[in-house]
């Protein structure tokens, strides 16, 4: 609803009612994910990486450790650090494989493609990008995904043809907020 503040305010009283019951740490993350992200997404970045990172010991299972560190990827690929960003997200996609769970694998293997592509790594992006669409979820959107691979095709020198057929099918399926960027 646009109440980032009201928002940040409800998520901090939760966290601390939450102190009193220790074993519901599942509440707890979910707490620290959306205080996280709304950190990220007003631009406190520093603030939401100590939120992520406290997140981080509070995981109990490998889907939540994917999560996680997938935050904490994107905190050190907005920073440009190269290492620590494929480290975490590498990281990441090995908790999302032993979750099972394969929209968490597809979309750390697209995360691990855009990370790659920003930092100008072309053909390891182009590999991820390709592996997260093969395990894709039919029922999930994919518009995303076809976006990244056919600019990646096109970056590459790939077969242009290929590169304007996936573009156009991410067309179809993007929503008007992700047409509109």
């Amino acid at each position: 609803m646009e109440e980032a503040e009201e928002a940040t305010t409800c998520f901090q009283k939760g966290l601390t009612i939450i102190q009193d019951f220790p074993k519901e740490l599942k509440t707890k993350n979910l707490l620290l994910s959306s205080l996280g992200n709304i950190y990220f997404d007003a631009g406190y970045y520093d603030k939401s990486m100590e939120i992520y990172q406290t997140m981080n010991e509070c995981c109990t299972t490998d889907l939540e450790k994917s999560i996680a560190l997938n935050n904490i990827s994107t905190y050190y690929c907005l920073i440009d650090e190269k290492d620590s960003t494929l480290m975490f997200q590498r990281k990441a996609l090995h908790y999302a494989i032993a979750s099972g769970d394969p929209l968490q694998i597809a979309m750390s293997k697209h995360n691990l493609s855009l990370e790659f592509d920003s930092f100008d790594e072309l053909d390891s992006a182009l590999y991820y990008a390709q592996s997260a669409l093969k395990g894709l979820p039919k029922k999930e959107n994919h518009g995303n995904y076809y976006s990244n691979l056919g600019d990646l095709i096109f970056k590459t020198g790939g077969n242009k043809d290929s590169a304007r057929h996936y573009l156009n099918k991410s067309l179809a399926e993007l929503s008007i907020e992700g047409k509109s960027t």
